[in-house]
Formats: C-alpha cells, sequence, structure tokens
C-alpha cells in the first residue's frame, strides 16, 4: 500500500478501513474488479472538477449557530442554584449540625421542595465514601450436602473452605455487577426476602445437571462477617448462618 501513503481509490478505501462501522466495506472496496473500477472513476472527477463542482456545491460548509432560549437558560440557573443548595445542606448536616447556616438549610422553605431532588435524582450524596464509609465486609460460604452425604460448596462445586477467597475467586463467583449487588442485598434486611428464591434456584441449577445420589439434598448458607477495624487491631471474622434449605423437603427450610 506504498507505504504510508494512499492514493485516489485505494485513498478512499483506506479512509473507509479507519471507520469502525463501514470497516468491513473496505475489504470489498480492495477487491480488484472494484479497485480498477474505482481508480477511473475517480480520475473522471479529478480531470473534471468544475463540472463534478456543480454537484457538490449544496455540501458547502456552513456555519452552525446555535441558539440559547431563556427559558431553557432560566431552567439551567435554578438548577444550578438548587444543587448548590443540595450539596451546601449535605455539608453543613455533617460537619456544622448545630450553626446557623445548618439549621437554616433544615427549615420547611428548603424541605418543602425536596420533591424536585427526588424527580430529577439530584439527591446524590457521598455517605459510601464519607463521612464514615461502610467497615463491614464479608464473603458467602454455601455449604451442600449430596444425596450420597458428600459436603460440597455449592459456590463453586469443590471443597468447603472457610478461607477468605482471592480476588480472581472473588471474580469467578460475582461474575457481573448485578451478581455482586445481588449477593450484597443477600447481607441486607431484604436478604431475608431473597433467600428463599434464591434457595430454589440453587436447587434447580444443581439438580438439573447432576442426576441420582450426587443430587443437592440440602445446604446452608453462612456469611463470613468481617469488619474493618484501625491499624493494630486484631480483625475477628464472625461466622453467621442466615438460611438453611432442604432441595426436596419444603417444609425443612428456614
Amino acid at each position: 500500500w506504498q507505504g504510508n501513503r494512499h492514493f485516489k481509490w485505494e485513498a478512499i478505501s483506506y479512509v473507509v478501513s479507519l471507520s469502525p462501522v463501514f470497516k468491513p466495506l473496505a475489504t470489498v472496496l480492495r477487491l480488484p474488479p472494484l479497485m480498477s473500477i474505482g481508480t477511473k472513476f475517480y480520475k473522471t472527477i479529478a480531470s473534471n472538477r468544475r463540472i463534478a463542482g456543480k454537484f457538490t456545491a449544496p455540501l458547502k460548509f456552513r456555519p452552525l449557530e446555535v441558539r440559547s432560549l431563556l427559558l431553557l437558560n432560566i431552567i439551567t440557573l435554578l438548577l444550578l442554584t438548587y444543587t448548590s443548595i443540595w450539596n451546601l445542606r449535605n455539608f453543613a448536616n455533617a460537619t456544622m449540625q448545630n450553626s446557623f447556616v445548618s439549621k437554616t438549610l433544615r427549615r420547611k422553605t428548603f424541605n418543602s421542595v425536596d420533591w424536585i431532588s427526588r424527580l430529577t435524582r439530584l439527591d446524590q450524596s457521598w455517605s459510601i465514601f464519607a463521612p464514615n464509609p461502610p467497615r463491614d465486609d464479608g464473603w458467602h460460604v454455601i455449604q451442600g450436602k449430596l444425596k450420597d452425604g458428600t459436603e460440597i460448596d455449592v459456590l463453586n462445586g469443590g471443597d468447603v473452605t472457610w478461607e477468605k477467597p482471592s480476588i480472581k475467586q472473588r471474580n469467578s463467583l460475582y461474575r457481573n455487577m448485578q451478581w455482586r449487588t445481588y449477593f450484597i442485598n443477600l447481607n441486607r434486611a431484604i436478604g431475608r426476602k431473597l433467600y428463599p428464591y434464591y434457595s430454589k434456584y440453587l436447587c434447580r441449577e444443581w439438580n438439573a445437571k447432576y442426576k441420582g445420589s450426587k443430587q443437592l439434598d440440602s445446604f446452608d448458607i453462612y456469611f463470613m462477617k468481617e469488619r474493618t477495624v484501625p491499624p493494630g487491631e486484631t480483625q475477628d471474622i464472625e461466622k453467621n448462618n442466615h438460611w438453611q434449605q432442604s432441595c426436596f423437603d419444603e417444609k425443612n427450610k428456614k
């Protein structure tokens, strides 16, 4: 392709090959028959630029004029003002709880327009990072028993281990953000509502793959709670049994 220089029809096919959308078309444009026809067509246009220019005259450059509407400017200004007040109120509540600014921003005048923040989803906060980020961490262990009495880890199909999984192991357990969020919710108050459905899912998925004595008979879902402690303190791990499930006896679950 003549080094880094491209000419005539070949140059057009090269430009097309740079497009993430039309890149497959470049292979077609480089076919010998099309390359020959395209090059002749290009030479014809190049030899008659004045005539060809009449066809492209309507496509000449025109500056784009953007006109801002007064109404949109007013709405934008109001939202910026509201966002600033919202951020100031959160900051004042966290750092100056009994100050004049904090008391003023907590008045009914400001609270009465909270629906705007909920409607526009401006009611965001940085509580996950400050002033007190979450200190609870941990991992799930699902200790299962097969019909033949074998104990297995339902999550990975291997032997049961209570050790903290590595990052690689966690990535295989929590395959995407949806599964990560689901496991986080299992450890919250809503988890009591989710466990029955998740347990039935585990029974159904395992027993669809295995038959006979290798089917899953029952299991216990544990959460190994690990709390972040200040430097120098011993970090304890608390083993909590959150759910017991029988895959065949509907009465034996809690």
